[in-house]
Formats: C-alpha cells, structure tokens, sequence
C-alpha cells in the first residue's frame, strides 16, 4: 500500500509506478468510457506530470493511469471506496495499515488460495489483543476494528482482529531506492522468511516487485535468513524491538554468545575478542 499521508502519494495503488502522470483529460482511453464512468476520472485540479490520479469518490487511492484505476476498481477498490469515502466525509483519516487491512480482506473474499495462505500464518492475535504489553499495537488494532467492523459483515475464517494482528507481524516497510519509508508491504510468502541477526539475504524494492539477493554464501538447501530490525544495535535493544513489534526474542548465534558483537572488547594487535559490556 502506498504510504498516501498528507496527500504525498509517492506510487501508483495499483502498479507502484510513481510520477510523470499523463494528463487525465488527453488519455484516449477515457473517451471510450460511458459518461457516468468518465466523471470519476477526470479531475481538473491535477497537474500534468506533477501529481498520481486519484479516485474523486473517496480521494483515497491514486493511479498512474486510467487502465491501473479501472483494473484497480475492478479488482479490489470497488469494495473499498465507499468505506474510505465514508471515514473521509466525518473526518478520520485512513492510515496505511488500516488501508492493508481491507485489501487484504477483499482478496481473501476473491482468492481462496490466498486466504489459505493467511491462516498459515502466526497473527499473535491473543498476545497483542489482551496481554499486558504491545499496548501501541493493541490501540492501533482497536482503532482500525472499531471502524471495519461496523461497516463490513466479515464471513470469512479470520475476523478483523486477526488480519489486523496478521498485518502488524508479517507486514514489511517499503522503501524506495534512497532507502526512505514509502509504504507498507504484505506478501504471504515473503513473510515465511525468518529473522537473523546476521542475514544472508538483502531486500530490494522495485515497484511491486521483492528482490532477494544473496548477500553471504548460502549452501543448498540452506535457510533464507532476512533482518526485521536494525541489526548494528546491541542484542538486549535487538530483542527489546523484535518483541515490541513481532512478539519474539531471537536466539540466534549473534544473540547467544558471551560477549556483545556491538558491545564487545577487542584486542589492540590481532582484533581478537577478550571481553565486552552487558548492555543493560
């Protein structure tokens, strides 16, 4: 989902494809559309080449062109405009996750696959939603259900408490090229691959494409291994993140060892280990 916070959509919500739009007016794709379908599309307030075309219903989601709407609206935003339209007009801004949330709802409504691919996976729905810590998360949950479930009659296996919950654990950060947040990201399979405090893999973002690039010799067969934190940190902060935010304390080699790599004392001649600090 493209990361559309103070109206400063950086990708189209379809492809990912971000700026130099054509003018909405000239595309001839319009004039092909009956009247009552070509009044949503057109927007006499969007520069050429300066701004995504977005949805006058619910000004929610934006487009790079006329066919990534229509497909967009077909597949998916046609279940969701009249909800955004709905939390527009009194006042509540949809935020990114809340966004995430219903479209995954609607392609489990569509995609049978998909939906079993959602409860394959670990959503720590009971962890967040009722103990004692993830008091950010639990408020954030709550406030997303507060407004889907009284506008949506869910039938499916998984209620809205868990996709919410599925989204905080197994979503990913999107980033563009400069390696600045520019969304927010959820792929079933992608979300199979672990965490290491020493990855073997790298994670790059082309539109709505994933790339896994080998960054370490990986043997056959060998485990997939990617960071879910900032991993120059020491291993108590490490831990402290990945259990704030994904409920785990990671037990890797990096983790268990007697000394902090990044607390550690080394010696002055050779750079060997001789001791470190308990960073606590």
């Amino acid at each position: 989902m493209a990361d559309d916070h103070d109206n400063r959509a950086t990708c189209c919500s379809y492809c990912n494809t971000p700026g130099n739009l054509p003018s909405i007016r000239t595309d001839p794709e319009v004039a092909s559309l009956p009247e009552n379908r070509r009044k949503y599309l057109e927007n006499d307030n969007i520069p050429i080449n300066n701004r995504l075309v977005e949805c006058t219903r619910c000004g929610t989601c934006r487009y790079c062109s006329v066919k990534c709407q229509i497909r967009d609206w077909e597949e998916h935003h046609g279940n969701e405009c009249l909800y955004f339209r709905y939390t527009k007009e009194r006042g509540i801004a949809s935020s990114t996750t809340e966004c995430l949330v219903l479209r995954m709802y609607s392609m489990a409504k569509a995609d049978t696959v998909f939906l079993q691919q959602l409860l394959s996976l670990t959503s720590h729905a009971e962890n967040i939603l009722s103990g004692s810590s993830f008091v950010a998360l639990r408020q954030e949950a709550f406030d997303i259900l507060s407004h889907l479930n009284g506008f949506y009659d869910n039938s499916l296996p998984l209620d809205f408490n868990t996709l919410a919950c599925l989204s905080f654990v197994n979503s990913t950060v999107m980033q563009n090229t400069f390696m600045e947040s520019n969304g927010q990201m959820f792929d079933p399979t992608f979300a199979l691959v672990n965490h290491g405090c020493d990855p073997n893999v790298g994670v790059i973002f082309e539109g709505r494409e994933v790339t896994l690039k080998a960054i370490k010799k990986i043997s056959s067969g060998g485990e997939l291994l990617v960071n879910y934190c900032v991993i120059g940190l020491p291993a108590v902060l490490r831990n402290q993140d990945l259990e704030d935010r994904f409920c785990f304390r990671c037990k890797c080699k990096l983790c268990m060892e007697k000394y902090d790599r990044f607390m550690s004392i080394n010696c002055p001649n050779c750079g060997s280990l001789v001791g470190g600090y308990n960073f606590q």
